[in-house]
């Protein structure tokens, strides 16, 4: 990821993480009502769960950064299926990071 300078969003990275998984997303969704079958549906779905992760383990420094990511946990599901707590964490770490820089 590139260095965070002054004036630029601190969330860049992650929004452009997101807006890929978002248009991932769309694209495996077209294909699975079009053709159940179709050739590409694994390849691209294992490029949304690549996004997705990649997703969740970028830190969110704005309200936006925050809820773009819930909205990736929320289509992967990834909060029903977090056996460790891994993305409960990553979220609540968010919150906290964010909550701090609000109160500043």
């Amino acid at each position: 990821m590139s260095k965070k300078s002054p004036g630029r969003n601190p969330d860049a990275d992650l929004l452009l993480l997101i807006d890929r998984h978002r248009r991932l997303w769309g694209e495996w969704d077209r294909l699975h009502h079009v053709d159940e079958d179709h050739p590409e549906i694994e390849r691209i779905w294992y490029q949304v769960l690549d996004a997705a992760r990649a997703v969740v383990l970028t830190p969110a420094f704005t309200a936006a950064g925050l809820d773009g990511k819930r909205e990736v946990v929320r289509l992967n599901e990834m909060d029903t299926g977090d056996v460790h707590g891994l993305v409960a964490f990553a979220l609540h770490m968010d919150e906290h990071r964010l909550a701090a820089a609000t109160a500043a």
